[in-house]
């Protein structure tokens, strides 16, 4: 429900900000810049207007004000919510029972990322082998599929 996400937000926003400030003040202290504000990601639109808007809502009135510690968070521009859809939240495939286009989507992402990764290294160091990668890659993720999908 998105009073769970909800309550799960404002204890992800305490411990970015928690690690933000820890990181920015020994930054500082070393002479480096600071970081870039957290970023966010949430995957409940309920739960991100609720902390975004600081009207009254209804269904929220029984939520403990303590949990809006995210909603004055954002007001002060300390994170930056996101909101990201289902069917690009990678981290679905290894908390919820997926659809099988909605897991083979995410494999998707997740291999191409790792394979452009792959190619970006081999690039830099120049070896003659980044189509022999390849074609392992690509062999190991089809068996992968044939695998879970029979």
């Amino acid at each position: 429900t998105y009073k769970a996400k909800y309550i799960a937000l404002t204890k992800v926003v305490k411990e970015a900000l928690y690690l933000y400030n820890s990181y920015n003040f020994n930054l500082t202290n070393l002479g480096f810049n600071p970081i870039n504000k957290p970023k966010i990601f949430i995957n409940n639109l309920v739960a991100k207007n609720l902390a975004e808007n600081p009207k009254f809502y209804k269904k929220s009135k029984y939520i403990d004000i303590k949990y809006y510690f995210a909603r004055e968070s954002l007001l002060n521009k300390d994170t930056i919510l996101f909101y990201i859809d289902t069917k690009s939240n990678i981290a679905d495939i290894l908390t919820k029972l997926l659809g099988k286009v909605i897991f083979h989507n995410i494999l998707n992402i997740i291999y191409n990322n790792n394979n452009n990764n792959n190619n970006n290294n081999n690039n830099n160091n120049n070896n003659n082998n980044n189509n022999n990668n390849n074609n392992n890659n690509n062999t190991y993720y089809n068996n992968y599929i044939k695998e879970i999908t029979y």
